[in-house]
């Protein structure tokens, strides 16, 4: 799972500001990576008002048997970035409707904090 983050906070509905501009995982059946899913966004990403630069953050997860971990963490921290900012990060433009099992693999409450203090700012 990666984030991709500007050297500039975003706005967000609840007055709230975020550097971070998508969150994704990398696919293992269409085999794109981070830095391509990154190419195609840059246009967009670079044209926003004060964005000098970019940074993609890997998040690493240990994997699970029989169980997709990365899309539970990037599931968790779609929910959490929205419960928090009010919004999907500026470049997801949807994201999974509610949580399912996410709380089980993950204490949400840590992601949330570590989402919101450490990624965003």
């Amino acid at each position: 799972m990666y984030v991709i983050r500007g050297n500039k906070s975003h706005k967000y509905p609840w007055n709230r500001r975020s550097r971070i501009l998508y969150i994704g995982k990398t696919a293992r059946t269409r085999g794109e990576r981070p830095i391509e899913s990154f190419l195609k966004r840059a246009p967009r990403l670079l044209n926003m008002r004060g964005m000098k630069e970019v940074e993609i953050m890997y998040l690493k997860v240990k994997p699970k048997k029989r169980v997709d971990i990365a899309e539970k963490l990037e599931n968790a921290c779609l929910l959490l970035f929205r419960e928090h900012f009010g919004d999907w990060p500026t470049e997801n433009h949807k994201g999974p409707k509610d949580y399912t099992d996410e709380g089980e693999y993950f204490n949400l409450q840590r992601t949330k904090q570590i989402l919101v203090d450490r990624l965003s700012v």
